[in-house]
């Protein structure tokens, strides 16, 4: 192999590393945001509803 084939060898290695890491993080994300979702439902479920906050003469 020559200089130059080495070199795109390496720069396709280089491209398929960073599409699988790009998978990889866009997995983590998925899942993070999942929870995210889950923690912002149960923080609604926990905080009180507008009627509640009103006082009960008005």
């Amino acid at each position: 192999m020559d200089k130059q084939q080495l070199i795109i060898n390496e720069l396709l290695n280089k491209l398929a590393t960073a599409q699988y890491e790009t998978v990889q993080l866009r997995a983590e994300l998925t899942i993070a945001n999942q929870r995210n979702r889950e923690l912002e439902d149960k923080l609604a479920t926990l905080m009180p509803k507008d009627d509640d906050l009103k006082g009960g003469d008005e």
